[in-house]
């Protein structure tokens, strides 16, 4: 995995897209002018206002120290306590003493250049802070406002407004800083032990003691979690000390890092899953973000993809099958090589949720598979083609009229995994189904899909391969299939013998029905018995009513089981769906047929 993202943040530098060694992207929203002495002349305001007031202007810098504790001073950009010593209590002691760093910082990078431009920023932090001078520019320019605004926020020095970071001297002034710094511990300022075998290229290197922060992952720190790290003794080997213990040069620390951290900054490359427990980045070798954008979207099918499902699933198809397809700007090759991380957050660390490695076509013949395993007969109202994976994570959580409730993260995490690697479907996503059901005593087509798709990829006797189908089967003997269709021919009795009842058979009987049938079903033919009677006026209905009864007792047999195992129950469940879904479909033909009466009489009396 880190060797594949060394290689895309290579293609991602030769593509503009991430910062080159060295230097990374951060948020500058100030500029501070400064002339040949060091003086500040001028403030700068860049970037746009945020919903928060605030100013935003993602610049290339030399590159960030972590800051867990101490004081790490920047090169050319930094925060106010740096920068001029004041931060957010005033002038105090504590910021004094970070300017000071970052003036020593300075000197050691400057003292051996004479450029015009170094000599500037060299007199800039050998003189006093400056903190006065730039309070009274930004208040004057900006207002109150600003000036608390900026205490927070970072600021990078400039000469007639250029921000001094673009500078080619001052550059390679830092280039052979940071690059000689290697074998620096980031931490403390320790020199790290000798060479080590590289973990990722296998090579001798310095190894790097602590590796840059990952930013963007939904609930970990705002200020970045660590993907490597090793922090307690429980951890350590050999006595190894940080991250030693997974040897790599601060190279290929900084390669893939960087790389993550550019894919998180980019909604083409991200997606986020269930209220933030998993975020997913997906790239090419060629890091073009048209195959990301079109794996996100086949993979999840949400509902506010820019692309129809339709569209969306013809691609899929092709791609599976070996075809390259023409998709916005690029040309999609199956042949390409593709990779999925899933990420979780865990306070200050990550941990990988999963990682998978394939070529392009072959991950999407894993989704086109996925399709079909829950096609399953959809409602007449239901549109869409394929059910989301919103819509199959919102069948293990208690349903809220307009609220989203979160499902289990692992539940979440481990059916994308299904997804995208074909795995089984994980028993814990049947088990909160069933959960629900039990509770809500309905079948619905997510729900019908789960159940189908999870015996699909996990045979079990008790659900047969002739149940699993993706319509009714009426030939199937299947006993809990039979009394599952059986149950839902009993509440169509009960609706037409009562319309508009409260209470009806699935309220009260579905669960055990399901569980324990020769408990339930003998109350049933009673009931159903008593609802035949009140159709003595519709005996066309009536008889309907009695041959479904008699065909499907006719295959259950005189006794009923005393007890159903879980895997036939879904076989009930999964007969009880495709049953109710044909009265829907003949009640719709029946009330068509009334409409086409009604209209030829109205027709009629109108001629």
């Amino acid at each position: 995995m880190i060797e594949a993202l060394i290689r895309l943040y290579e293609q991602l530098v030769k593509q503009g897209k991430a910062p080159k060694y060295g230097y990374g992207q951060e948020n500058v929203p100030f500029g501070l002018d400064i002339d040949a002495q060091g003086r500040v002349s001028d403030v700068h305001q860049f970037g746009e206002t945020t919903k928060n007031g605030k100013y935003r202007y993602m610049l290339e810098v030399p590159a960030h120290a972590i800051r867990t504790a101490g004081v790490k001073a920047n090169f050319l950009c930094d925060n106010s306590a740096y920068m001029f010593a004041v931060d957010t209590d005033g002038a105090s002691a504590k910021a004094r003493k970070r300017f000071d760093a970052a003036a020593q910082l300075h000197e050691e990078i400057l003292k051996t250049s004479d450029d015009l431009d170094a000599r500037a920023v060299a007199n800039f932090f050998a003189a006093e802070p400056q903190g006065s001078q730039i309070e009274q520019l930004i208040t004057e320019k900006f207002g109150d406002t600003a000036w608390k605004n900026a205490l927070s926020a970072n600021f990078v020095l400039c000469i007639d407004g250029k921000p001094l970071s673009t500078s080619s001297v001052l550059q390679e002034l830092w280039d052979t800083y940071f690059s000689g710094n290697d074998s620096i511990d980031a931490s403390g300022g320790k020199k790290a032990p000798d060479t080590m075998q590289s973990i990722v290229s296998g090579r001798q290197v310095l190894p790097a003691a602590t590796h840059p922060n990952i930013r963007g992952v939904q609930g970990a720190q705002s200020s970045g979690a660590a993907l490597i790290s090793f922090n307690a003794p429980a951890y350590l080997s050999y006595g190894k000390e940080q991250d030693l213990n997974a040897p790599m040069s601060k190279y290929e620390a900084f390669a893939y890092t960087t790389a993550l951290n550019t894919l998180l900054k980019d909604e083409q490359y991200r997606r986020v899953i269930n209220k933030g427990s998993l975020t997913i980045l997906c790239w090419s070798e060629s890091a073009e973000p048209e195959y990301p954008r079109v794996m996100f979207t086949a993979s999840t099918m949400s509902s506010d993809a820019d692309v129809s499902q339709e569209k969306v699933i013809s691609i899929v198809k092709a791609l599976s099958q070996g075809h390259p397809v023409d998709y916005e700007d690029a040309k999609l090759k199956p042949t390409e090589p593709f990779y999925v991380l899933g990420l979780a957050p865990n306070a200050a660390r990550l941990s990988v949720s999963f990682f998978y490695k394939d070529t392009f076509g072959h991950l999407l013949s894993n989704v086109n598979q996925h399709y079909e395993d829950t096609a399953i007969e959809r409602p007449g109202f239901d549109k869409h083609e394929v059910v989301s994976v919103r819509s199959l994570l919102q069948q293990t959580v208690v349903q809220r009229p307009g609220k989203y409730v979160e499902a289990l993260d692992k539940v979440a995490a481990d059916l994308m995994q299904s997804i995208l690697a074909g795995k089984r479907y994980s028993a814990s996503l049947l088990d909160k189904v069933e959960i629900r059901i039990r509770a809500e005593h309905e079948i619905n087509r997510a729900k019908a899909a789960i159940i189908k798709a999870f015996y699909l990829r996990s045979p079990n006797s008790g659900c047969p391969k002739e149940v699993l189908q993706m319509t009714i089967n009426k030939d199937s003997t299947n006993i809990p299939y039979s009394m599952g269709r059986l149950f839902a021919v009993y509440e169509g009795l009960q609706s037409a013998a009562n319309p508009g009842i409260n209470t009806t058979i699935r309220d009260r009987y579905f669960t055990n029905a399901c569980r324990m049938p020769a408990v339930v079903f003998p109350l049933l033919v009673d009931l159903g018995t008593k609802h035949l009677g009140k159709l003595k006026t519709k005996p066309g209905l009536a008889t309907y009513y009695n041959q479904q009864i008699a065909d499907l007792m006719s295959r259950i047999g005189e006794q009923f089981p005393s007890r159903l195992t879980l895997a036939e129950q879904g076989s009930f469940q999964l007969g009880y769906y495709f049953q109710t879904q044909e009265r829907y479909k003949k009640t719709n033909k029946d009330n068509a047929a009334t409409d086409q009466m009604v209209a030829a009489e109205e027709g009629a009396n109108n001629e």
